[in-house]
């Protein structure tokens, strides 16, 4: 039996479609967020101060404004490390779902050298955080009284798998400080892959370094069992704090060893006194006293000391295109050098090379030119 239940009964039905709908939509609120963007520094002094830029994108379906309470919190236990707590948005209007919310502030570095990490997240007004985490910046606190800049480094960027070599590196006291033998001073890899790579951890300062002199290291490392290319750079510690610049990254490209690639030296000719600025004429001949051809496309006669230099202008002098060079034949590299423009002594060695096995054969004798003034 179906009983009539009368106007009234529609709408006390449609009233409560009314509201189950609003509490349906209300339960649906849903609070996302995407990172966008961030400006922040990888290094800073202590005490210093930074300026550190967040963008994040409203990806859900709520409203945010600095009036309902949404900001940005630190990623980590202790914001009170950067002095910043919660940080409201920039611009006080309000965000709808796809529009952007930015966020600018200033962070001060720890008073403790070491390395810390910056990260954010957006929180609404009951200090719930939600969405993606802005990127994880690593940035290195340095104590300004310990600072040092990178003066130059001896290392070949082709070498043989599995062998041992002695590395030197020279890095210069710039700041305040002594560097004190015994007090936890190192050069150390910039990262656990390349201490690894190369299998060295640290190399200890051998005497103290004053203010504006210049400490010498020598690194023992053994080159990786596979061929292929790898990183090398490094940096001075104090404990297990870095200090001051790194030097150069550089990649390194080790090598099998096994080739059947030889080069004997038969002539080479060049003005011992030259110049500075003037143009010159060099002959290298080689023999190739190998086994295999040397081909167009990989083999050339490249300078030395330090390797690929260009104090004469020219590092590399190749062979002519598709010329093929056999077991046996004897090759002329004749080629023009410009002097270097400032005077002084300076070093000129070449070899041959090729790009997928490296350095092989007898070098000329490492000469050193005089570079006179005009």
């Amino acid at each position: 039996m179906i009983k009539n239940t009368g106007i009234a009964g529609y709408i006390f039905a449609a009233a409560s479609f009314v509201l189950f709908f609003a509490v349906s939509a209300s339960a649906a609120l849903i609070n996302s967020a995407t990172f966008v963007t961030q400006t922040a520094p990888s290094k800073m002094i202590v005490g210093d101060k930074a300026t550190v830029k967040v963008s994040f994108k409203n990806s859900g379906n709520g409203e945010w404004s600095a009036d309902s309470g949404y900001m940005l919190k630190y990623v980590g236990s202790e914001s009170s490390i950067w002095g910043v707590d919660d940080i409201k948005p920039i611009s006080s209007k309000r965000v709808l779902q796809g529009g952007f919310i930015d966020f600018q502030f200033q962070i001060t570095a720890p008073s403790k050298p070491g390395r810390y990490v910056l990260q954010w997240q957006v929180s609404d007004s009951e200090g719930n955080v939600f969405g993606q985490k802005s990127k994880a910046v690593s940035v290195m606190v340095e104590d300004d009284q310990m600072q040092s800049s990178f003066v130059s480094q001896l290392v070949s960027n082709t070498m043989e798998i599995n062998k041992r070599y002695n590395i030197t590196l020279q890095f210069k006291n710039i700041g305040v400080d002594i560097w004190e033998k015994g007090r936890g001073f190192a050069l150390k890899p910039t990262s656990d892959r390349i201490a690894k790579t190369w299998a060295v951890s640290a190399v200890q300062l051998k005497q103290d370094v004053a203010p504006g002199e210049v400490a010498t290291f020598t690194i023992p490392i053994r080159t990786p069992r596979q061929a292929g290319s790898y990183p090398f750079q490094w940096k001075l510690v104090q404990g297990n704090s870095f200090f001051g610049e790194a030097s150069p990254w550089i990649s390194i490209r080790v090598e099998s060893g096994v080739s059947g690639h030889q080069a004997e030296l038969v002539y080479s000719n060049v003005k011992q006194k030259m110049v500075a600025g003037k143009q010159y004429s060099v002959s290298v001949i080689m023999k190739n006293v190998g086994t295999t051809n040397w081909y167009s496309s990989f083999v050339s006669l490249d300078s030395r000391k330090p390797d690929r230099n260009l104090n004469w202008f020219i590092n590399s002098v190749t062979l002519q295109r598709g010329e093929v060079v056999k077991p046996g034949e004897i090759r002329n590299f004749s080629f023009t050098v410009m002097a270097p423009l400032e005077p002084g002594v300076y070093p000129f060695k070449w070899q041959m090379s090729d790009k997928k096995t490296g350095w092989f054969g007898e070098a000329t004798p490492e000469l050193h030119i005089r570079v006179v003034a005009p």
